[in-house]
């Protein structure tokens, strides 16, 4: 896992509208604005970098938050839960007043690699499923690839012995008359990555 090491100073910042003209110096102010006035964290100015990432001309790309210390990441990472719970964000640009945007959900997510995000996908699902359940809401995690209920740990694979109730092929699949939906990658219709 030398990549997730790597990453580890890396926060990404979800919802926060792009506009097409947006310099890398705006996206710098908005992400300053938000940790000061939206969650009241001031004087994190302990950056190396603040960027978008991703192809341009996709909605809402995320902002790569790279610190330059790990002190000052943790600490905007451990407010991660009320930057979900905040309701509506408006944001209003430098060259246009006029012009607020709004979101619905912003949130924050760590920078990991392609490959645990690949993993990360197929327990998601499981992982909500058990948060859904009363007896499991308390004793299950995810941590990078791997998914912890009640102190036995699953990886992608080896989640075909979770127990019947949060299998995965439960969250995915559908009955409608006789016919028999699947989708996502927990269905055993897809082929498994190698």
């Amino acid at each position: 896992m030398r990549y997730c090491y790597i990453k580890r100073m890396n926060l990404l910042l979800h919802g926060i509208d792009e506009a097409s003209w947006e310099t890398r110096k705006q996206v710098e102010t908005y992400v300053q604005h938000f940790l000061s006035n939206t969650i009241k964290l001031d004087n994190i100015s302990d950056f190396h970098t603040i960027h978008r990432i991703g192809p341009k001309g996709r909605k809402q790309r995320p902002i790569m938050m790279n610190f330059k210390s790990l002190e000052e990441r943790n600490r905007v990472w451990k407010v991660k839960h009320y930057i979900q719970s905040t309701p509506r964000v408006t944001q209003e640009h430098e060259n246009d007043v006029n012009q607020s945007r709004q979101n619905t959900k912003v949130f924050l997510t760590q920078d990991y690699p392609t490959e645990v995000r690949a993993r990360r996908r197929r327990l998601v699902p499981i992982f909500k499923r058990a948060k859904s359940l009363d007896e499991y809401k308390d004793v299950t995690y995810l941590y990078g690839n791997k998914l912890i209920i009640r102190g036995n740990t699953y990886t992608v694979s080896s989640i075909d012995t979770i127990t019947e109730l949060l299998h995965p092929v439960k969250p995915c699949t559908c009955i409608e008359g006789d016919t028999l939906f699947f989708w996502s990658v927990n269905s055993p219709l897809i082929q498994s990555p190698p």
